[in-house]
């Protein structure tokens, strides 16, 4: 039974070491990206970010939630780190503060 097979033969890593499975692998001469590129690459914003934004816009969390479309306790929850503010809000938010807000 199971002749000719090869059964518990070395499994091939799927990552080579010193890779991340998730970054693709950088050429020898390219840099890595500092965390702060990281997530403006990746487009994630920190709580402190939402808040930063939100004050130099002047608005109010009531004001920002309604100019954004989402309850005002979801602004007061990305702003506390309760919740993750997802790609698509972020990047609204970004376009209402290069606007100016209002």
């Amino acid at each position: 039974m199971g002749e000719g097979r090869e059964v518990g033969g070395p499994a091939e890593p799927a990552v080579s070491s010193g890779q991340r499975a998730s970054l693709p692998a950088l050429a020898p001469d390219e840099k890595r990206l500092t965390a702060s590129k990281r997530r403006a690459y990746n487009k994630v914003m920190t709580k402190h970010e939402v808040l930063r934004l939100r004050r130099r816009m002047k608005l109010t969390q009531a004001q920002l939630a309604e100019e954004m479309g989402v309850h005002a306790m979801t602004v007061s929850k990305w702003e506390r780190g309760t919740i993750a503010i997802p790609k698509v809000p972020a990047k609204l938010l970004r376009l209402l503060a290069a606007k100016g807000g209002r």
